[in-house]
């Protein structure tokens, strides 16, 4: 699974943590320079805004 912004490409893991849950390891991709914490923790949030409304 992968889910990226323009500027934050994020490589995820979805693993099943028993009925109805789902533990998601989101590893920002390493492009070699500064990590930008607000466009990280936006993909986050929208990807997981994405999996609850499924």
């Amino acid at each position: 699974m992968e889910t990226s912004t323009p500027s934050c490409p994020i490589d995820q893991q979805a693993l099943d943590a028993g009925p109805d849950h789902l533990i998601v390891v989101d590893q920002p991709t390493d492009l070699s320079s500064e990590l930008a914490p607000c466009s990280i923790l936006g993909a986050i949030r929208a990807s997981a805004a994405r999996r609850a409304a499924a």
